[in-house]
């Protein structure tokens, strides 16, 4: 679970009792990997937003690996927060690998 040292400091930033109560209840692994994911598609997007040269068939292609890999980041976060089981996090972590990567691998081939 996520260690929040001091509750008070957390209520002083703004951070209303309710984010607070989320993040003590979460599994720390779940949400670090989640959050790293959507670092990952944050950095991997603004990569391919900035390739102009591409074919619209290559942008396509570029979106659609991005939306699979955010919709994924989105469900590795909600999870975290209701971690009861971790079979949907297992199986959002499989999708970024079964239906994002090979998209963006596609790309490289193309």
């Amino acid at each position: 679970q996520m260690c929040i040292r001091d509750r008070s400091t957390w209520e002083n930033l703004g951070f209303s009792s309710h984010i607070i109560l989320m993040l003590e209840t979460s599994d720390a692994f779940m949400f670090k990997v989640g959050c790293l994911n959507g670092l990952l598609a944050t950095i991997l997007g603004a990569m391919g937003g900035h390739k102009n040269e591409w074919q619209q068939n290559r942008n396509d292609i570029w979106r659609t690996a991005q939306l699979y890999q955010f919709i994924s980041t989105f469900g590795m976060i909600v999870n975290s927060f209701r971690p009861s089981s971790s079979y949907p996090f297992t199986f959002f972590c499989l999708s970024v690998l079964l239906f994002a990567l090979p998209l963006y691998l596609s790309l490289i081939h193309i």
